[in-house]
């Protein structure tokens, strides 16, 4: 559903700039769009996953750091294939900068309101989003001027 609406959002931009006539370039940069929101989706799921297994104590006779090992792999490639520059890829690339950072900039308020600091522990969360925000909008300023 996702990658149809992203495949669907895609074409519409490039109707809306008038490329989607220019031989077949419309097509294939909406087809980049959503492979891209697939590739991005799995990525996710990839972090989680090994996020999950590097919780537990167990390692199920080395089974379980071999599958953590294999997951980071399947993650490098991932961001690999993520971080290639061009076409909708970089496109799909700076939405998410983008999307990012105005994220990050949302969660500050929302912890600096909170009236309980957790032994200074908000205070360094808030100081650690102010910092990825920082890089964040220095991305995106590269983004907008690759």
């Amino acid at each position: 559903m996702l990658r149809r609406q992203l495949f669907t959002a895609g074409a519409g931009v490039l109707a809306a700039l008038g490329l989607g006539a220019a031989a077949g370039t419309g097509a294939a940069f909406a087809q980049q769009f959503a492979s891209d929101a697939d590739v991005w989706d799995v990525r996710g799921h990839v972090v989680s996953l090994v996020y999950q297994l590097e919780g537990l104590q167990p390692d199920y006779a080395g089974n379980r750091p071999k599958a953590i090992t294999a997951l980071k792999a399947a993650g490098a490639s991932l961001n690999a294939a993520l971080a290639i520059r061009g076409g909708a890829n970089q496109s799909m690339s700076d939405v998410v900068i983008k999307t990012c950072a105005a994220e990050v900039s949302a969660l500050i308020p929302r912890l600096q309101a909170d009236r309980n600091n957790y032994g200074a522990n908000k205070d360094q969360a808030i100081a650690a989003l102010q910092s990825a925000l920082g890089f964040l909008t220095a991305a995106s300023g590269l983004a907008q001027h690759p």
